[in-house]
């Protein structure tokens, strides 16, 4: 690959790193006037890690792919959330129930959300957090 060519490519790679998926209708918003929902990656990248990947919000899905952070305006909401578990991707690696599920939140404008998966008695958990306040503000996590 030519170099110029590359080096644009990782320009644009780093440049869309802070963006967001905008799951509502319209022109873009301040951060004011949105909520921000992130995914979550939890523990050392071994065996042990859960990972919390959004694939939707309010019945529309990403085309496939998995955004790290998604704009929601306020209001209640439902988000389908993917879990992983270790560094294998196969969807039957460790046997585990509910690997996919959608978790109910109020989402306030202003605030960021994140999103996460435990394991637990054979299953998955899935539940939201607010980053201000640190709540579960949706889903369960025992």
């Amino acid at each position: 690959m030519d170099n110029r060519i590359f080096k644009c490519f990782l320009f644009l790679l780093v440049l869309c790193a802070g963006c967001a998926e905008q799951a509502y209708d319209g022109g873009e918003k301040s951060s004011t006037e949105v909520a921000v929902i992130k995914n979550s990656y939890t523990g050392t990248g071994g065996l042990k890690s859960d990972r919390a990947e959004i694939l939707a919000v309010d019945g529309d899905y990403f085309d496939g792919s998995s955004p790290g952070r998604v704009e929601v305006l306020p209001g209640r909401h439902s988000v389908v959330i993917r879990c992983r578990h270790g560094r294998l991707l196969v969807e039957n690696s460790v046997g585990v129930q509910g690997r996919q599920g959608s978790v109910e939140f109020f989402a306030k404008a202003g605030r960021e959300y994140k999103a996460f998966c435990s394991t637990s008695d054979g299953k998955f958990m899935k539940w939201i957090t607010d980053l201000t306040t640190d709540e579960i503000v949706g889903g369960e996590n025992q």
